[in-house]
């Protein structure tokens, strides 16, 4: 079976408070930081630089990302 058309993706980005902000980010780095740790082998620390310049971040396109 082959992929034909070009698929349409949406992004919905909801407001939240710094609390909720804050813990999606950690629960990200978390859920990062065991994916890579499973994959290595061994224990992988894992720390997300929010602050990235818009032209050298790897999400591209509309939107603000907190």
């Amino acid at each position: 079976m082959r992929d034909t058309g070009k698929p349409a993706v949406t992004v919905h980005i909801l407001s939240g408070t710094a609390g909720e902000i804050a813990r999606n980010r950690e629960n990200l780095r978390y859920v990062t930081e065991q994916i890579c740790s499973e994959k290595n082998g061994s224990a992988v620390k894992v720390t997300i630089d929010w602050d990235v310049p818009a032209e050298k971040s790897p999400i591209k396109g509309k939107g603000k990302y907190p």
